[in-house]
């Protein structure tokens, strides 16, 4: 199984020849979602929870977990900090799982690409942006201050309440979901199994992040994609937790760990039309 791992490896590393134009953009704007998932529909009280975060300018946006990237400061942090006189241990505590996958859409391209970062490499998927059939509604309420308008669709299987606002003029919200001609806040399917509330907006963000794909990123399918990461986790019995880098014990506590009964997903964000 190992065998054909590698040559999976090797023949996308190696075949691919296609590459991205790159956009190096800075964000203007930084808004950050709760969301929460029922993963399981035997166990509809247990969720998915994680920290969310778009990061948008006039023409391109990045979706991405905000949660690691919380994380990661944390781990960079303590890197800096580390005793040059022999304390090489670090202590991360619990973390806890994230999303690996970014989403990105540059220069009002009309393409959503996913960022997939498998065995230290930038795989990317290339997929349409849909136009998603919204129906607006005469209903409106507040969110962290801000004036919202309801709305309706139907959308990779599921039907979805969003609320947004004009005050924030950008076609864009939570994951997949955008069309509107404000920015979504808060969105949730009928059976509120997926939820998306905004927690933060902040418009002023110091132009630290870029908006632009990784330039080592390589070109795959989804189904390619699928395939090497299944034949990647068919090779490999249960792993320690620690690792080491450089030298450097890290220590931490996998949060996928701490739950006594672990997730099923046989609930997926995106589900089958019949």
């Amino acid at each position: 199984m190992m065998n054909k791992l590698i040559l999976l490896m090797t023949f996308f590393l190696t075949s691919i020849s296609a590459r991205y134009t790159y956009y190096d953009d800075k964000a203007v704007a930084q808004i950050v979602y709760d969301f929460k998932h029922m993963r399981d529909t035997e166990k509809p009280s247990l969720f998915y929870e994680e920290e969310m975060c778009l990061f948008f300018n006039k023409n391109s946006s990045l979706y991405t977990s905000y949660t690691k990237l919380k994380q990661d400061a944390i781990m960079e942090e303590q890197f800096k900090n580390l005793d040059i006189r022999g304390n090489y241990e670090i202590n991360l505590g619990v973390r806890k799982p994230y999303t690996l996958e970014q989403m990105f859409i540059i220069d009002n391209s009309g393409n959503r690409y996913l960022n997939n970062k498998f065995r230290g490499n930038n795989f990317i998927i290339t997929e349409r942006t849909e136009k998603i059939s919204w129906t607006i509604v005469n209903e409106s309420k507040k969110i962290i201050g801000y004036s919202c308008q309801k709305a309706t669709c139907h959308f990779k299987g599921r039907d979805y309440i969003a609320w947004f606002t004009n005050s924030i003029p950008q076609s864009l919200g939570p994951w997949k979901l955008n069309g509107l001609p404000g920015l979504i806040l808060e969105a949730s399917d009928l059976k509120r199994q997926v939820v998306f509330m905004c927690k933060s907006v902040d418009l002023t963000v110091a132009n630290h992040i870029d908006i632009k794909l990784p330039k080592s990123s390589l070109k795959i399918t989804k189904n390619e994609y699928e395939k090497m990461v299944n034949a990647y986790q068919e090779s490999i019995k249960n792993g320690d937790a620690g690792s080491s880098l450089d030298g450097v014990t890290i220590k931490q506590v996998d949060g996928f760990t701490k739950t006594k009964t672990p997730f099923k997903i046989n609930n997926p964000i995106e589900l089958t039309e019949n």
